[in-house]
């Protein structure tokens, strides 16, 4: 299926958020967002990704 990652447009097999964290290999420690709303972890499982669906990575950064 054709989604957008960070407005660029990728190929993945996933058929829900949690899937597509494993298959892109992210760190545990992230944040996505499906259409610009950010999706609780424990919802990855049970949010579907559709054709063309926008998805947004957020990095946690640790500093000061």
């Amino acid at each position: 299926m054709n989604i957008y990652l960070n407005g660029k447009a990728i190929e993945c097999k996933a058929s829900n958020i949690a899937q597509f964290h494993a298959e892109m290999g992210l760190p545990p420690m992230v944040a996505i967002a499906l259409e610009n709303k950010v999706i609780p972890k424990a919802e990855w499982e049970h949010t579907p990704l559709t054709e063309e669906a926008h998805l947004v990575i957020i990095r946690m950064a640790f500093g000061g």
